[in-house]
């Protein structure tokens, strides 16, 4: 499991190397969006807005914005960029470019259990690092403070994602495993992924909500943010599917820990 969130400089590096454009970057086929108006199919992910005060958290529309235009180079919008980020992890990267970086790196995507197992840190207390939420008074991850959606105050003074190492390692000297941005694995959505309210199966992998054990990007109380939202295209937001879309992923690879 490669020790930290992959950043956007390692990613840059496999672009650079490799000329590879990622989902996000891609001209969309209007063949594959029958029914949607040509001026929408424009190439872009889904961004996170805040909201202005209190909503119905049952919507996840209200804060998930498409952006035309978003990418890992440009993560909130086309006006937005990484350069003063080289050391975050990459965001709005796709499950097909999480799968390329892995195999340019000749390493592999873990699955479910061997991300969550990773994530452990060798653990059995209600958090990585013990029973306590903030142990001392202490933040041990980058997750949401203040009020979800409208109102985060910031994690240490990052409000979004938080450099590499910003937090304490968990017990196998992981970082970043609870906190800051969602992950991949192989494991598919099946029907014991779903939650009260439907959402539509997808081609990309996903991982369950369950409300029991650590806090997740956004502050919940979720095993490590294990509900993952893949991206899709802009035919599939315009058309406002309620299926999985994808904001801030990390990519962690397969590989032997130095020094954890």
């Amino acid at each position: 499991m490669e020790r930290h969130p992959v950043t956007n400089a390692q990613f840059a590096e496999f672009v650079s190397a490799t000329g590879y454009v990622t989902l996000a970057e891609q001209p969309i086929d209007p063949a594959l969006c029958p029914g949607v108006d040509l001026g929408d199919l424009r190439a872009g992910a889904m961004v996170f807005s805040p909201t202005a005060g209190q909503v119905d958290l049952r919507d996840w529309r209200q804060w998930w914005v498409w952006m035309p235009g978003a990418s890992w180079r440009h993560p909130f919008g086309p006006e937005s960029d990484i350069a003063d980020r080289p050391d975050h992890p990459v965001v709005q990267v796709a499950y097909p470019d999480a799968v390329a970086y892995a195999g340019w790196v000749g390493r592999r995507l873990p699955t479910e259990a061997e991300w969550e197992y990773a994530a452990r840190g060798g653990a059995t207390t209600t958090y990585a690092w013990g029973d306590e939420e903030k142990p001392g008074g202490e933040l041990m991850a980058n997750t949401w403070q203040g009020r979800f959606p409208y109102r985060n105050d910031g994690a240490l003074g990052w409000a979004g994602t938080s450099p590499v190492g910003a937090f304490p390692p968990n017990g196998f000297g992981l970082l970043d495993m609870i906190g800051n941005v969602w992950e991949w694995t192989t494991t598919k959505f099946s029907p014991h992924h779903r939650l009260n309210q439907p959402v539509e199966a997808c081609c990309c992998a996903v991982r369950p909500s369950r409300p029991e054990h650590r806090p997740d990007a956004q502050g919940w109380l979720a095993p490590v943010r294990t509900r993952v939202l893949p991206s899709v295209s802009a035919c599939g937001a315009v058309a406002a599917i309620a299926g999985h879309r994808d904001h801030a992923h990390r990519i962690p690879m397969r590989e032997r820990c130095s020094g954890g």
